[in-house]
């Protein structure tokens, strides 16, 4: 009774045993999907961008360096013609330095982008690429300025922070958690602040 006892068992235990071979196959790739829905959903969320503007000098700049140039070139040609070789030299290094500024003014460009996690700055061929975390901010608002506030136009500091813009008066101005200043310039200061707020909403910020 025992002998027949045991061998009716042995039989049912390698069956489960068989079944659950089978089974396991088949719940390891419904968990690696669960995996893999996840890691595409925060590598979603980590390129998702909420805001994106890129700006140029103004035009009427370009032109005027453009004038400048060839004026400063025609002195040249003209100083050339002189015997005395000092004022030449002096007209072209004037020369090389306004075509220089003149080449920079015209690959620079501001790029600002405001992803999930961060406010991104790109001042392309003038300064290295800013990152600033959104859970560092503490204050954003949109806001006009003057030229004491930012100081003029390019990368600098003023009497809001350190500055980024390249015309207009118009921009947002962020705090940040350390007590640091900054403000981007804009000509669509209300979206950019709205989409800062919105970002910072979606992350459990408060926005502003």
């Amino acid at each position: 009774m025992t002998r027949r006892s045991m061998s009716g068992i042995g039989p049912s235990t390698g069956a489960a045993t068989r079944m659950n071979r089978k089974l396991a196959p088949q719940i390891a790739p419904r968990r690696t999907s669960r995996r893999r829905s996840n890691a595409d959903t925060h590598a979603i969320l980590c390129v998702m961008r909420y805001f994106h503007e890129e700006q140029r000098f103004a035009r009427s700049w370009s032109w005027l360096l453009v004038l400048l140039v060839v004026v400063a070139l025609v002195a040249v040609a003209t100083a050339g013609l002189s015997p005395r070789p000092t004022p030449a030299a002096a007209i072209a290094a004037a020369a090389l330095v306004f075509a220089v500024v003149f080449v920079v003014l015209f690959v620079a460009r501001l790029e600002t982008e405001v992803t999930a996690d961060d406010l991104v700055i790109r001042f392309h061929g003038l300064w290295p690429t800013r990152r600033v975390k959104l859970a560092d901010v503490v204050e954003h608002v949109a806001r006009d300025y003057s030229i004491f506030d930012s100081g003029g136009w390019g990368v600098h500091w003023g009497l809001a922070g350190l500055t980024y813009n390249v015309s207009g008066n118009r921009g947002v101005q962020v705090r940040l958690r350390d007590g640091k200043r900054l403000l981007v310039g804009s000509q669509r200061a209300v979206e950019l602040n709205a989409a800062i707020a919105e970002a910072r909403a979606a992350r459990g910020g408060v926005g502003r």
